[in-house]
């Protein structure tokens, strides 16, 4: 009996997780879409962040490493 009480209520916390990012995204969207100038701000930002690539990634290892039980090859 538990265990299903314990599922409910994480469907249910689930679901209102779900309805907040809706109703988020979709207050944000209006927003964006009755101000065209805040919009045309936001994406030169965005495109500045594109272009100038951010933090760098290292694609190369000098040795074989373990992550979360994954193996990184060298190379």
């Amino acid at each position: 009996m538990k265990k299903r009480k314990e599922k409910g209520e994480d469907r249910r916390k689930n679901h209102l997780s779900h309805w907040t990012i809706t109703a988020t995204s979709s207050v944000a969207i209006k927003l964006l879409a009755e101000h065209a100038l805040v919009m045309q701000e936001l994406v030169v930002i965005n495109e500045a962040l594109r272009i100038s690539g951010g933090v760098g990634i290292l694609r190369r290892t000098k040795q074989d490493i373990q992550v979360n039980g994954y193996t990184i090859p060298k190379d």
